[in-house]
Parts: structure tokens; sequence; C-alpha cells
């Protein structure tokens, strides 16, 4: 079973709120991160919504860094709150992690890449995924 990530922004000017999509943990794997990167207008139907370009772990955590700090609120798909610290630390020890039987956990990036979900052929879901500089797990398509 797997657990959804998001940051809840809000607008300065209209003081709406919109809902983005950080991640997702799953038992087994390592987490899922969403990339937003060039041309990817994709995550947003309003275009007064400031433009994301992340691409690694370290950028999602300066973002968010910025956007909790202007009252944006990490939650997951239970609807419970996550603290930054909290969730920084969730992310860290879902990277970290082995399995029970102390294998390594999965990384979905790099089983797409090595064809894995296409019989050996890299299809457009591989062409959407990366690993960050840091081994993260990376996908720029909506997921749940």
């Amino acid at each position: 079973m797997g657990t959804n990530y998001y940051l809840q922004q809000v607008n300065p000017d209209t003081k709406r709120t919109k809902d983005v999509h950080i991640c997702k943990t799953s038992g087994g794997w390592t987490p899922s991160l969403r990339g937003y990167r060039d041309a990817d207008y994709g995550w947003s139907n309003n275009a007064d919504w400031e433009y994301k370009d992340i691409r690694s772990w370290r950028d999602w955590k300066w973002y968010l860094l910025k956007e909790v700090k202007k009252g944006g609120i990490i939650f997951d798909e239970y609807d419970d709150s996550v603290s930054l610290k909290d969730f920084f630390k969730t992310i860290r020890e879902w990277q970290e992690g082995k399995m029970k039987d102390g294998t390594p956990k999965s990384n979905h990036a790099r089983s797409a890449l090595e064809g894995s979900f296409s019989d050996g052929v890299l299809d457009s879901h591989a062409k959407a995924c990366w690993i960050d500089p840091e081994g993260y797990s990376f996908h720029d398509g909506e997921f749940s």
C-alpha cells in the first residue's frame, strides 16, 4: 500500500488554494517523486500560478522550504498534515531503507529505464523518468 503526498499552496493575491503532487511512497520501493521540467505546464490550469522547474530532491527541498514559509501545507492522501521536518525525514528514510529481508528497495525510474515495465523497450513512460544525482526516482507525468 502506498501513500501520496501533496503541497497545498495558497495564491497570495486570490487566496485560492491548489494541491501539487509531490510524491508517493510504496512498500518495496524508494520514493517516486513528481518532477516538473521545462515546458511542462500540465501541472497548472491557471497561468497565474508560479511556474515550477523541479528536477531533483534538492529542488523539492528548496521549493517546499519556500512554500511552507509562505503558508503552504504538506499533507498526505488521508488529509493528515505533515511538518516539513517530518516529511524530509520520511522521504530520507524511504530512500535509504531496505526491505525486511535486508534487500534494497526497487527504484521506479531505474526499473522503467531498464525496460522492466515494457518487455525491455523504452516506452513513453520510461522517457518521462529520470534519476537525480542523489539517486531519487522522478517522473514528470501524473501518477497515483
